[in-house]
């Protein structure tokens, strides 16, 4: 029987440790976030660590490869301002993380537009994808409303009584605009551990994703991410 390495486990212990924090930091800016409170949020986003997230996404973007540190820090910044204004003036911010990177991809294409020589596709095609942007978010929210009509018609067909209460919960959700509510959230809502439906949910996707394909439809439409 091999001995298990203390080291090793020390390791992961630490992980989960810090991932643990980040995760708590995460929920209090959403829930200042939720009370309009701008200043908690600021400060739980920096020590959540989803800020330097967001500019690790922005470096690791082909489309973005010219941008600086200092333009990236810029933008960070703006979209924080953004942020907080938004909430500010009592608007509803639903999906945090992909509010925040919305914004962020946005005003690095503001920059790049003002340096056609340093954007990596050339001029024409940059202003092309500009002008079609708001177009094919419609389009995907129009094909995200079809999806899950369609989602919604296949639970019976996913399993058990527990993965289909998740799986409809999840898919409500989604389509309330609340795409990152966490297992825990989940699970609260629904007198479940976040372990349970963890579980449950990843055997529904499977099973959606498999009857997705057979209709047709890519399951990157309920791809969310989570945060546990």
């Amino acid at each position: 029987m091999a001995k298990e390495n203390p080291g090793k486990k020390n390791v992961e212990t630490k992980i989960d440790i810090y991932q643990a924090k980040q995760d708590e930091a995460l929920d209090r800016a959403k829930a200042a976030m939720d009370e309009g409170d701008t200043n908690n949020l600021v400060t739980a986003l920096f020590e959540s660590y989803a800020l330097d997230g967001l500019a690790q996404r922005l470096r690791n973007n082909d489309r973005f490869e010219n941008l600086s540190y200092d333009d990236i820090d810029f933008i960070i910044g703006e979209s924080v301002e953004v942020l907080r204004d938004y909430v500010s003036k009592g608007k509803k911010v639903h999906y945090l993380l992909g509010f925040l990177w919305t914004v962020a991809n946005r005003k690095a294409i503001d920059i790049l537009r003002k340096r056609p020589s340093q954007f990596p596709v050339p001029p024409d095609e940059m202003e092309e994808y500009y002008a079609i942007a708001h177009i094919e978010e419609e389009e995907r929210t129009n094909y995200r409303k079809k999806a899950i009509r369609v989602a919604r018609s296949l639970i019976p067909e996913l399993g058990g009584d527990t993965i289909q209460r998740v799986m409809s919960f999840m898919i409500e959700a989604i389509e309330g605009g609340f795409a990152d509510m966490t297992s825990k959230e989940i699970g609260d809502a629904l007198g479940l551990t976040a372990t349970t439906v963890r579980k449950n949910r990843e055997r529904g996707l499977k099973r959606l994703r498999r009857l997705f394909e057979e209709k047709g439809f890519p399951i990157d439409v309920f791809e969310t991410e989570e945060q546990e």
